[in-house]
């Protein structure tokens, strides 16, 4: 699935998760080219949405309230 992809997977309870470590809350991370992982926060009790975006429909935008908000380019 992420072959040539440079990550380092993690296991936790009998679980392999490809991607250790997780970007975070409002960043934008690259996983295999082409591809943006994507966590945004949210103000309730879950408090983050994981999002995948293809190359060619981000654009971030940054508010003045701190926010970032992602939209399609």
């Amino acid at each position: 699935m992420l072959s040539g992809a440079k990550v380092k997977p993690c296991t936790a309870n009998g679980l392999e998760y490809p991607l250790a470590d997780t970007p975070a809350l409002g960043a934008v991370r690259k996983v295999p080219p082409g591809v943006y992982w994507l966590r945004m926060p949210l103000l309730f009790a879950l408090d983050h949405l994981n999002c995948l975006q293809s190359r060619g429909q981000l654009r971030r935008e940054g508010g003045r309230d701190g926010i970032y908000r992602f939209a399609r380019a």
